[in-house]
């Protein structure tokens, strides 16, 4: 197991681990699947990653960090289910698990023999969960895609972030973290509906097209009220007040001086008292209305000096301010670093690894982490051996390359 070798010092936390009884199988890949195991095994469920043998999934190498970023607190074991004898230890360990995660094309996990209506058969309280691009049916069924084609086709990318530019790519992969999402809500309340009745299966079918198009609903106002395309002039959010800013040394700063009264706090602060009477941007709709003469005035201001002096001032008004950080110097905010979120630990090569822990607490306890990711097949022959597979059938396998 891996050693935690940061925190805050001193600290005494509880280790809280709601979902201790539970076991998930994760034959997903990339992020959707992973992030959303992780997220169940932050909470204590014990989940195996299964990986194909030959040297595992693709993003180990793909992507420097994210393998490590999305599998920690997770047991790893190596398996081909194209073999006969790889699916046998599957099903064998279906049927003491509660749930199975899968993120292939539709059509995959049938053709492997993997499916839920053949699992369920085998275990029939099993909870199943699919995690894929548009869905297990419609036409772009088995189309391929990544997180760009969802946010394309949903929507989110024709949104603009700031009046009077154009539409930008989120950095982050709002489909397949949304997805994540929207699965593991979906498998705690399909466990919850399972609970007294072990013979009542469910199949989840999550979408992330779907799960995108879910969260436009928060800045789709003229569609759900006129069933029209929302235009920039209509979105609310998008004023001076509610936008970022460039400081003297290049460092950014962002505002969220949405309502009348934090914006007349954030005239005062800029000591710019004579914009709040001001009929151009006296109202929430003059303010969007002369977008660009405003979004000018305070631009002006805020390039007038470094950010430390505006953090200086903000800090002391009740005006919504933040600065723009980038990753690393998010998690040396002395607030952050009050908070705990971060946890440096070592793997079981003495590898130092960052882990970003799971954001809630309960009652002062916090999911930690108790495994460090998992190496290839880390821990195969201790899931086999507890599956009552004895040492010549371990070495048959892996000869085999079934393990």
């Amino acid at each position: 197991m891996g050693q935690p070798v940061g925190g805050k010092k001193g600290s005494s936390r509880e280790v809280v681990q709601p979902l201790k009884h539970f076991r998930i199988l994760d034959i997903s890949r990339n992020i959707p699947g992973p992030y959303c195991t992780m997220l169940l095994a932050d909470l204590g469920a014990e989940v195996i990653k299964i990986e194909d043998p030959a040297g595992g999934e693709v993003i180990r190498d793909l992507i420097p960090g994210l393998y490590e970023a999305v599998n920690r607190n997770k047991l790893g074991l190596t398996l081909n289910l194209k073999y006969s004898a790889g699916k046998e230890i599957f099903y064998n360990l279906v049927k003491k698990s509660h749930v199975v995660v899968e993120g292939f094309r539709p059509g995959v996990v049938n053709k492997l023999g993997v499916d839920y209506e053949t699992l369920k058969k085998i275990n029939p309280s099993l909870v199943y969960c699919s995690i894929s691009g548009y869905g297990q049916t419609g036409p772009y069924r088995t189309r391929p895609g990544h997180d760009i084609n969802y946010a394309a086709m949903s929507g989110v990318l024709s949104l603009p972030g700031s009046m009077g530019k154009p539409p930008q790519r989120a950095s982050l992969p709002l489909a397949d973290l949304s997805g994540s999402m929207f699965a593991a809500i979906s498998i705690l309340a399909a466990l919850l509906d399972e609970k007294g009745n072990e013979e009542k299966g469910t199949y989840i079918d999550v979408c992330m097209l779907e799960c995108l198009m879910s969260w436009t609903s928060v800045r789709a106002g003229s569609f759900v009220l006129r069933n029209e395309d929302p235009i920039p002039e209509e979105m609310g959010h998008l004023t001076p007040n509610n936008d970022s800013y460039t400081c003297k040394d290049n460092k950014g700063l962002s505002f969220g001086a949405f309502e009348d009264h934090f914006w007349k706090k954030l005239c005062v602060a800029l000591e710019r008292d004579d914009l709040i009477k001001d009929p151009r941007f006296s109202t929430h709709g003059s303010r969007i209305k002369n977008f660009k003469e405003l979004k000018s005035i305070i631009q002006k201001c805020i390039g007038k000096y470094d950010r430390g002096f505006w953090l200086e001032r903000f800090g002391s008004t009740d005006v919504p301010f933040a600065p723009i950080y980038t990753i690393k110097e998010s998690f040396e905010d002395p607030h952050i670093l009050e908070r705990e979120l971060l946890e440096i630990i070592e793997d079981n090569n003495g590898k130092r690894l960052r882990q970003i822990l799971y954001p809630g607490k309960f009652s002062e306890k916090r999911p930690m982490v108790r495994l460090p990711p998992p190496r290839v097949g880390e821990h195969t022959e201790k899931i086999l051996k507890e599956l009552d597979y004895s040492r010549k059938d371990i070495d048959m396998f892996r000869s085999k390359g079934i393990i």
